[in-house]
């Protein structure tokens, strides 16, 4: 019972992380009510097949039913609900995929731990598998909430380009489950596959993180190049007035002759309109001058004056050469977004409370400081960066964004504060010299070289891992399954088989089983034809895997003859794989026990509780059956098989102890029957 709780709260477990990682892969395309209407509705529906699957007694198939029942039910609900196309959905799913496939993997590692342990400990301790469960869980989950969604997002809202880097997972994930469908309980190969599992899992987190990022600075760059156009603008517009004033000044000579010869005609009207027109040319080719730099000088001049038109107060300090150790173009930049944002700040404030400071100046020749006080009444925020956090996509405007390019790019400071109802803006610009632009190419070498270590690492490991005898052999040991058919008919006599071809771990013994059971349906089959019915006779064979977990691998191979009646009969392997060895019903038992006798006592009693209850018909003493056909024990080597419960399971064949309409009997044998004698 503990073990089947175990299984259940586990695959919950790993059922919810993978709704949760879909969740914050995808991006919802209706309304809160609708989007919970929907999973709430393919919640109930999976849980209600689920439950009737158990119900019906078929816990095991339950459990394996689960990417069919609860996994496709909940992609097909996501795909309707999510705002991308198929291809993004199909890629969500993959990366929640890599995040089970962890998650089962871890549980098979800590599943073989534990059964190695008494089985009294276990059952104290077994529960443990659930909080480590839920613990990794928890941790892939947040992964996927704080670097993988929003980037992963990003990424598809992006070109079609992008999508190229989240096909990754989904292919790997398809190598995957082609690979490790059934996965060996080896517990190195177990470790090696988590590792590789969890690694591409983080893999993609980080590639999807960085693929965010560098879509974020072009985006970043595209708007500076928007804002910088409007600069350049504005710049050429100053330049066009401080040629229009060189002009002017050029031409003033010939100006004061118009009006001179206009005052000897004693003309004042004509003089009036003469000099009002000289007023409006020269204040439209006007320009204040704040520092030698004609640049920086015309950038302050057109910001200043917005900041005026504004209503704000002005004092400026400027100390700028002419010729600068910086790109004029950067230095306008900080300074033109600064302003702009001290200008947005106090349009927020009385007017008579507005004001901006201005100071840039050199206090040696390789350190520009630039700073901005302004008025602000609206509390700032700051992110652990400490600039202050606005409602741009990334927490800060294009201009701050600028900005920090810009003193990243000269190795400088920016800081920003808010005091006293004061904002308070420095940027630090460093001139860079030849030593250190080598220094900076250096390092991205040595970067470019670490990347390629690091890969030429990968490679090798794969290539050791492939060579090393023990580790491939382990790595090629996964249990998989090929289906042979064989149909042969001759006048009315067929025979129609379907049987497992096995390959990798265990894989001969379980394959000279089924030449066993093979072996035995056919001389059955031809002792009808040959001996009884002399033809008209028909035979179909096929198999079931009944189990496949971490411990046991149970196959069950089943035949119906057909000679006008029918009879069915079934023979059953059970792989146990920690040995490696096919568990015969002998080997469950200790040498010296007597368990044909338990067994056979504990049948008996069934077969009276079910004649009396249930109507059944069991051959047994008492019962007018002749005394040679009545069941008196098992046999040694009795047919059986071991439940998802771990119960030993007694199975018979057609007409072996009962009547026909009884088919084939099964007895489950209770646990505390045979706990003194088992191995």
């Amino acid at each position: 019972m503990l073990i089947s709780i175990i299984n259940i709260c586990s695959e919950i477990i790993i059922f919810a992380a993978c709704i949760l990682i879909c969740v914050a892969l995808l991006e919802r395309r209706f309304s809160k009510r609708v989007t919970l209407f929907v999973f709430l509705g393919t919640a109930t529906f999976i849980l209600t097949v689920q439950a009737l699957i158990f119900a019906s007694g078929e816990s095991m198939l339950a459990l394996t039913l689960l990417p069919v029942t609860a996994y496709l039910p909940f992609w097909m609900a996501a795909a309707f609900l999510s705002k991308q196309g198929l291809f993004e959905v199909t890629a969500a799913c993959s990366v929640s995929l890599l995040g089970v496939s962890i998650l089962r993997m871890l549980k098979k590692i800590l599943h073989h731990y534990i059964t190695f342990w008494k089985p009294a400990e276990r059952g104290d301790i077994g529960w443990l598998i659930v909080p480590c469960l839920l613990i990794a869980a928890a941790v892939l989950v947040f992964l996927a909430f704080r670097y993988i969604g929003r980037a992963f997002r990003l990424c598809m809202n992006g070109s079609r380009q992008n999508r190229l880097l989240v096909s990754v997972p989904m292919l790997l994930i398809f190598l995957l489950f082609f690979w490790f469908l059934n996965s060996t309980t080896d517990v190195p190969v177990l470790v090696i596959t988590l590792v590789l599992v969890l690694s591409v899992y983080l893999l993609v987190a980080k590639l999807l993180y960085a693929f965010a990022e560098l879509i974020k600075v072009k985006e970043s760059e595209k708007a500076m190049a928007a804002h910088m156009e409007l600069f350049r603008q504005d710049y050429e517009t100053i330049l066009r007035k401080m040629e229009s004033g060189r002009i002017y000044r050029h031409d003033m000579r010939h100006h004061l002759l118009v009006l001179e010869g206009l005052a000897k005609q004693e003309d004042v009207s004509k003089i009036l309109e003469y000099v009002n027109k000289l007023n409006g040319g020269l204040s439209e080719s006007g320009q204040e001058i704040f520092c030698k730099n004609s640049a920086i000088n015309a950038i302050l001049s057109t910001c200043i004056q917005r900041a005026k038109n504004a209503g704000c107060k002005i004092t400026t300090k400027i100390a700028v050469p002419e010729e600068i150790p910086f790109e004029e173009m950067d230095v306008c930049m900080v300074l033109a977004n600064a302003i702009e944002n001290a200008v947005n700040a106090c349009r927020k404030m009385p007017e008579d409370s507005r004001y901006i400071d201005i100071s840039a100046g050199f206090p040696d020749a390789r350190k520009l400081i630039l700073a901005v006080r302004n008025s602000c009444s609206v509390p700032v925020a700051f992110d652990s960066s400490g600039l202050p956090v606005t409602d741009g996509r990334d927490g800060h405007g294009v201009g701050l964004r600028s900005v920090r390019a810009v003193t990243e790019k000269y190795n400088g400071l920016l800081h920003c504060e808010c005091v006293d109802s004061e904002f308070r803006f420095h940027a630090v610009l460093f001139q860079q010299t030849g030593d250190e632009e080598t220094s900076g190419e250096e390092n991205k070498g040595v970067f470019k070289k670490l990347i390629a270590v690091l890969s030429l690492f990968c490679l090798l490991f794969l290539m050791i891992i492939n060579l090393i005898p023990a580790t491939a052999q382990a790595l090629s040991s996964l249990l998989s399954v090929n289906i042979r058919t064989v149909g042969v008919s001759f006048g009315d006599t067929s025979v129609n088989v379907e049987y497992p071809e096995f390959s990798g771990d265990h894989a001969e013994k379980l394959n000279q089983s089924v030449e066993s059971c093979l072996e035995e349906a056919g001389e059955r089959f031809w002792w009808q034809v040959m001996r009884k019915y002399e033809g008209y006779v028909a035979e179909d064979s096929g198999y079931r895997i009944l189990r496949d977990d971490e411990t046991l691998f149970i196959v069950q191979f089943y035949t119906t003859l057909n000679m006008g009646g029918s009879v069915d009969f079934s023979r059953y392997i059970t792989l146990d794989k920690r040995t490696g060895e096919i568990l015969s019903l002998g080997s469950l038992f200790r040498e010296d026990s007597d368990y044909i006798r338990i067994i056979s006592e504990e049948i008996l009693q069934q077969m009276e509780y079910r004649v009396q209850n249930e109507r059944a018909s069991f051959f047994i003493p008492g019962r007018g059956w002749p005394e040679s056909n009545c069941f008196k024990e098992i046999s040694p080597e009795q047919n059986f098989y071991i439940n998802a419960e771990n119960q030993l399971v007694i199975v018979f064949d057609e007409y072996e102890v009962a009547a026909g309409n009884m088919g084939m009997p099964e007895f489950v044998i209770p646990d505390g029957l045979l706990e003194d004698i088992a191995r």
